[in-house]
């Protein structure tokens, strides 16, 4: 009884720290596409061939995010599933510079992200967002990767 009453507080402790995120680092590929509406009318374009490079700066497993799309940066965070933290989870990131501002021209961007990834490296990530350049132009994007490397690409942090 002894023992329980030691171990009790410890297992609380344990099972009551946040679980690890999964580990997205690496170069994904895939593609997307945007409806777009501005004041000559709507119109889509697609990306066929798209890059994700992500990197986790706090390790492999951690929540923060560092990444680009074709080359635009980005950061956010990802937060693990209650039943498979390891494997499964979503996350929000927006766009470097992105601006609270209500000028003109002022662009805005987030997205939301379903992750999953498995111990052999593989994983996908599906994605849908929204953006605005103040005054003149919306946009709606959906799209997906699949990871082709586990090679971290070193992102910074936003400039």
């Amino acid at each position: 009884m002894r023992l329980f009453r030691k171990l009790c507080p410890l297992a609380l402790v344990l099972f009551a720290l946040p679980a690890a995120a999964g580990n997205l680092v690496g170069t994904w590929a895939g593609s997307f596409s945007c409806r777009l509406e501005d004041a000559g009318g709507r119109s889509t374009e697609r990306q066929q061939q798209s890059t994700l490079l992500i990197s986790q700066p706090g390790g492999p497993g951690s929540s923060p995010l560092r990444l680009t799309i074709d080359g635009i940066q980005y950061s956010g965070s990802i937060v693990p599933a209650a039943g498979d933290p390891t494997r499964r989870g979503v996350g929000a990131f927006v766009a470097c510079g992105t601006s609270d501002t209500e000028g003109l021209g002022a662009f805005s961007e987030i997205e939301l992200i379903r992750w999953s990834v498995d111990a052999a490296g593989r994983g996908s990530i599906r994605k849908g967002g929204v953006f605005v350049t103040n005054g003149l132009l919306v946009g709606a994007c959906t799209g997906g990767w699949r990871r082709t490397s586990t090679a971290d690409p070193g992102i910074g942090a936003c400039p």
